[in-house]
């Protein structure tokens, strides 16, 4: 299922594939805060638009994003670190600490871009 996923185009389009709101809605039922949904929905939203660039390890994007751990953020800057810049957003289920259902989540709203240093 997630190499289906991969092959998918990572911008949502209105109406159209929005499996990632039905993993959203599975991954915040799995949460006891509850009352921040919307945000995170709109949050999410705003990502899916806007993608976070992985490569950009000096950002801070990604320690907001709120299904993932501080472990995990420091999983994928230390792969980058040690790998150098990731060529394809699949290269992220190489990172240890990240499950399935988090780069279900996680994929669609990253990108990886050169960084200019």
């Amino acid at each position: 299922m997630l190499v289906l996923f991969l092959s998918q185009p990572a911008k949502a389009q209105p109406g159209k594939d929005e499996t990632w709101l039905r993993y959203l809605e599975s991954w915040m039922a799995l949460q006891e805060e509850t009352a921040e949904s919307e945000e995170w929905i709109e949050q999410y939203s705003y990502y899916i638009d806007n993608p976070i660039n992985v490569n950009d390890t000096m950002s801070d994007d990604l320690v907001g994003l709120f299904f993932l751990s501080e472990f995990q953020v420091r999983a994928i800057k230390e792969y980058i670190r040690q790998e150098g810049a990731m060529l394809s957003k699949s290269e992220l289920m190489m990172v240890n600490g990240l499950d399935t259902a988090t780069l279900v989540l996680l994929l669609p709203v990253v990108t990886t871009a050169d960084v200019d240093k």
